[in-house]
């Protein structure tokens, strides 16, 4: 009985978990999810849309702008991630960035935006045009009516499409209390569009959802149980700082010190700031040396009692 209650409880909450997609809870994005948003050539104002609707947990330090930069990031992204995050810094309320994407001519010489979500329109009949892109190259546009009166929305490739059934499915999955099923299926949404921000906000409630699962096997002694979550997280989200902690803090308790200390360094090496997975890889370190040490000592000692030299001196 306790357990039926238990399942329940859980699959509660995990039905929550989509309808709480609009509050302001979801786990901000990291430097490197931004930075992969840029590497992926992104429109600036779908990255802004999503580091608008989520936050990030990094500030544009000269050394963030740089990689930034390096990245491929352009000079109107840069001003208007400062402007955001200024904004946030200084405690007043969240700076609405302009995230409206630049207009394109369509045949008729209006023109259509290209924004992706829940709100664009994906069915009704279509009118295909041609319009240059960033590259001067033509490509074909399917302008399709709004389902409201307002300005007509372009659905450029038909990814939300392809993406809602994603997240229909998604969305049923945890209505199972199927989590992991749920954020595999979210992955792939955001691998085949990486600017929508509702797929991120999904996914980042769904994987914070997975690494306090895998923490509390930890808290309670399954190990190994904490050890697959954690490392199931790292394998939809590479990117993934507090799941490489946590696959850390899981392999030190196994006393494998070689495998954790590449687990904090990685840890460390996404979110350089963060004193607690500095403390864990010094932590780990000499939990490391001292076990060499005490193997070193072991060895010398065997040697020592089936009369082998050692090359110590007697008496030591």
């Amino acid at each position: 009985m306790t357990h039926r209650w238990a399942a329940r409880v859980a699959c509660m909450s995990a039905c929550l978990v989509f309808a709480a997609m609009d509050s302001a809870n979801a786990t901000p994005l990291s430097k490197p999810e931004v930075l992969k948003l840029v590497r992926r050539h992104v429109e600036d104002h779908r990255v802004l849309a999503v580091v608008q609707e989520l936050g990030v947990d990094f500030k544009l330090t000269p050394e963030v702008v740089e990689e930034f930069r390096a990245a491929g990031a352009t000079p109107t992204l840069l001003a208007k991630l400062r402007g955001l995050l200024n904004s946030e810094d200084s405690g007043e309320p969240k700076a609405q960035v302009d995230v409206t994407p630049p207009a394109r001519p369509t045949s008729q010489g209006t023109s259509a935006s290209s924004t992706f979500g829940p709100q664009a329109a994906v069915s009704g009949p279509s009118l295909e045009s041609m319009a240059p892109d960033s590259t001067g190259k033509y490509r074909n546009i399917a302008v399709v009516p709004a389902p409201t009166e307002g300005p007509v929305v372009v659905d450029a490739g038909g990814k939300w499409a392809q993406i809602r059934p994603l997240l229909e499915k998604a969305e049923a999955l945890v209505n199972d209390a199927d989590i992991r099923g749920a954020q595999l299926l979210l992955a792939k949404a955001i691998e085949m569009d990486p600017g929508e921000p509702q797929v991120w906000k999904a996914f980042k409630r769904l994987e914070l959802d997975l690494i306090v699962r895998a923490e509390t096997l930890l808290a309670d002694g399954q190990v190994p149980r904490a050890l697959r979550e954690f490392q199931f997280v790292i394998t939809t989200n590479p990117e993934s700082a507090l799941a490489y902690n946590g696959m850390g803090l899981a392999l030190l308790k196994m006393k494998n010190y070689d495998d954790a200390l590449a687990a904090f360094e990685k840890a460390l090496s996404l979110d350089p700031a963060n004193a607690r997975y500095r403390q864990a890889l010094n932590e780990v370190r000499l939990r490391q040396k001292a076990a060499k040490a005490l193997e070193k000592t072991g060895q010398e000692n065997l040697k020592e009692m089936v009369g082998e030299p050692t090359g110590r001196k007697k008496g030591q």
